[in-house]
């Protein structure tokens, strides 16, 4: 056994005997390309008025979504005008807004003397019949951009929230429509602000684990170096590239080499790993939601290539 591989192997066997909270998994940083990767690219944006009753409570929010979202050096990303004024796009649609109440019965156990009150005993409680209410309010937007240097239609969507909210005879009534309302158009605002913006995340993504078909010995260290991603994400790593240079070629080991790959920033490494798994076991989730990772990190870089070369950016 060389002097590396024994470092290693005690390390992990260190780490495997001490308590530790985290799963494991290894950390994962990236900078992402937005959903609506067009409408991502505009510097300098206004926001229309938009049909409908609370029209002007979307516009509101969307521009306070937008004026908050922040590039990766926290500046803004985008510049928020006024309709008005010389932009690149402009987001406008339409808002609809309906409250539907329905009315049935509910069968409710309750004390004999009071049918509004359940604090008596089972054996007193009666059966009756209780009116209700169950109101249903639906927010329904359909927001577009209109891109202006080509008047192109770059982004439409229809982001639509549901709350549905039931009462009954003796029963606290529901909250007003006016503490309602705004936190659903606030969320379309948001979910609108997150497909256009490219951004930063930091996740766990978790090893694999299956030994099946390892030797003894590989199957043991691999166990070791899994629980050591606990306490040291580095010397799991340089365990696994241990094996590796021993000339393992299990596909647990080549996933989790990718994973340490990608975790490191060497993402072009990373897919040497991903692809063949996934080519090899088309259903392996973990290998193709790391591609998808790795490609859509690859177009955040690209499209703050472009936008940053883009002479109209403010």
């Amino acid at each position: 056994m060389g002097i590396i591989k024994a470092r290693y192997i005690a390390a992990a066997l260190a780490f495997a005997g001490a308590s530790a909270a985290t799963a494991e998994t290894l950390t994962v940083s990236g900078w992402y390309a937005a959903e609506e990767r067009d409408a991502s690219m505009l510097h300098v944006v206004a926001v229309d008025r938009f049909e409908g009753e609370d029209g002007p409570l979307l516009v509101s929010e969307i521009e306070r979504q937008l004026r908050g979202a922040q590039d990766r050096d926290r500046t803004p990303y985008f510049e928020v005008k006024s309709r008005y004024a010389k932009t690149d796009g402009v987001v406008h649609g339409v808002v609809r807004t309906v409250v539907d109440n329905v009315k049935f019965t509910r069968v409710a156990k309750r004390c004999p003397n009071d049918i509004y009150s359940s604090k008596c005993k089972d054996k007193e409680k009666i059966k009756v019949d209780l009116r209700c209410i169950r109101r249903t309010v639906t927010v329904s937007a359909n927001v577009q951009i209109t891109r202006l240097s080509d008047d192109a239609r770059i982004y439409s969507r229809n982001l639509p929230q549901r709350q549905e909210s039931e009462s009954c005879e003796g029963e606290s009534r529901p909250s007003g429509l006016d503490s309602i309302i705004p936190p659903m158009v606030r969320k379309v605002a948001d979910e609108f602000a997150k497909q256009i913006t490219p951004f930063a995340r930091t996740e766990k993504i978790r090893v694999r684990e299956s030994r099946s078909g390892m030797s003894k010995a590989d199957s043991n260290q691999m166990k070791s170096l899994i629980t050591a991603t606990k306490q040291s994400e580095s010397a799991a790593c340089a365990g696994w590239r241990d094996m590796e240079a021993r000339g393992v070629t299990h596909p647990t080991l080549r996933f989790n080499l990718g994973l340490c790959a990608e975790s490191a920033g060497e993402l072009e490494k990373a897919l040497d790993y991903y692809r063949p798994l996934a080519a090899e076991s088309p259903n392996a989730t973990d290998a193709n939601d790391a591609i998808t990772r790795i490609e859509r990190r690859f177009a955040g870089e690209d499209d703050a290539d472009a936008r940053n070369k883009d002479p109209v950016k403010p």
